[in-house]
């Protein structure tokens, strides 16, 4: 949508005002984020019960951390350097200082999630907790 209004010329990063698409580009992204991530706490809250066994709980906290990480801390950060909150150094500008800024934050927090994953997703499971789990299930269901 923002590579059609910057080919029309009506699209400016630059322009925070009311008026400007910017500004309803990043809310509208901010609040898809929200809407997102609600039907995904849904389920997580059906199951975490039946999956504690098999460390659901961290899995899940990794995944939201990378969702809200890889959506909305970009437009956090272009939103304060176009507010001024990020100062110009030559030979980059403010906005894009916050996408250098944006990358190499997410290279390293991405770096800190993959190893926290790997301890959580590579565990062994017993076969028995499995089946266990599976059999209380049935013995629920009428």
């Amino acid at each position: 949508f923002t590579l059609v209004l910057w080919v029309n010329g009506t699209f400016s990063l630059d322009d925070l005002t009311p008026s400007g698409p910017a500004i309803w580009i990043n809310t509208s992204l901010g609040v898809s984020t929200i809407i997102a991530l609600w039907p995904i706490g849904i389920v997580f809250n059906k199951v975490k019960v039946e999956l504690k066994n098999q460390k659901i709980i961290p899995k899940f906290t990794l995944y939201q951390i990378s969702f809200i990480l890889t959506q909305l801390q970009a437009a956090i950060l272009n939103i304060t350097a176009l507010s001024g909150g990020i100062a110009c150094a030559p030979p980059f500008s403010p906005t894009a200082r916050a996408g250098y800024m944006n990358q190499q934050l997410l290279i390293m927090e991405m770096f800190i999630i993959t190893i926290l994953s790997r301890i959580y997703y590579r565990r062994k499971y017993n076969p028995l907790e499995i089946d266990e789990m599976q059999d209380s299930k049935k013995s629920q269901m009428p």
